[in-house]
């Protein structure tokens, strides 16, 4: 599976707002934003620099391409894409427009060693051939299936869901310390709390921090409990791994598997999801007042910024 690099919003905002500079530089008559992945980078470039901005449209499936609103009047123009790709999505726009009489510049918010034309500006370069970009508007398209579909956005919203402390309470850590059988026990016993949820997808998935022994009173308790979701369970061997090792071994799973969401119980643990994999978006549950989470780790400290 090939490493995610995600570009938040702020990220390209900051190298947009290093690229104005020379950009305005080059005295462009306008900007073209190619529908739709261009429509971040260029309305963002169009505040830093004034410039007026248009719309173009292409449709990958027939390779047509049509303006969206009014033609530019000027002659020299800046083709704003989110990406170039190994396809010919720029440079058959970019013939496009020239055939208007236009003189066309490209600014793509990345580019890597796939891409089958040189922009005249990128805001990012990759050179790793096993990492990928991943933007803020892609994050519903993580997944190879997600990709090819034609099913609009938010029709491909996937949640893995935490298991203790979202639909049970968790058993207190006093009592795991007291004796693992009888905390098993107990935790057996308990039926689904109040604050569970009630709304969820039949392609979500619980993605538990218990290990792949519990897995029979696992699904026992989920059956009574009326819960009819799959559940993955923790395989990495740990005996008694840290808050860290089950927060990254969760977030790796929930990644393989496609999911863009990820509901935790536990703060430490949704925060260490949240630092380690930024591309999904990660809810602590809060006993029911769900709150986001993101998170940095700091660069001169192992303190957490973090913005809920």
């Amino acid at each position: 599976m090939s490493r995610n690099i995600y570009l938040d919003y702020n990220s390209l905002s900051l190298r947009l707002d290093a690229l104005s500079v020379q950009i305005m530089e080059k005295d462009y008559d306008g900007l073209v934003i190619l529908l739709r992945g261009g429509y971040f980078i260029g309305l963002h470039l169009a505040f830093l620099t004034g410039l007026p901005y248009y719309f173009v449209k292409y449709e990958r499936s027939s390779s047509s391409i049509a303006w969206e609103g009014a033609i530019p009047s000027g002659t020299r123009l800046l083709l704003c894409e989110d990406f170039a790709g190994s396809g010919d999505t720029l440079t058959n726009t970019t013939a496009f427009i020239e055939s208007f009489g236009k003189r066309v510049d490209t600014l793509v918010g990345c580019s890597d060693l796939h891409s089958s034309s040189v922009p005249t500006f990128a805001c990012f370069h990759n050179s790793n051939a096993d990492a990928r970009f991943i933007f803020p508007w892609e994050r519903h398209r993580m997944n190879k299936e997600g990709r090819q579909a034609a099913t609009p956005d938010h029709g491909l919203d996937k949640t893995a869901w935490d298991l203790d402390g979202v639909f049970l309470e968790d058993v207190p850590s006093e009592v795991y310390r007291a004796g693992l059988d009888q905390a098993l026990l107990i935790r057996d016993g308990y039926t689904k709390a109040h604050f569970a949820p009630t709304r969820y997808s039949s392609q979500d998935m619980i993605i538990t921090g218990r290990p792949e022994c519990d897995r029979e009173r696992t699904l026992i308790w989920l059956n009574n409990s009326q819960i009819h979701l799959e559940a993955t369970f923790r395989d990495d061997n740990i005996e008694k791994p840290t808050k860290e090792e089950t927060a990254a071994w969760k977030g790796k799973r929930a990644i393989e598997l496609g999911f863009n969401h990820f509901v935790e119980s536990c703060p430490i643990q949704a925060l260490h999801i949240a630092n380690l994999y930024p591309e999904m978006r990660v809810i602590w549950w809060n006993s029911g007042e769900p709150l986001r989470i993101q998170a940095t780790k700091h660069a001169e400290s192992r303190l957490e910024e973090v913005n809920v």
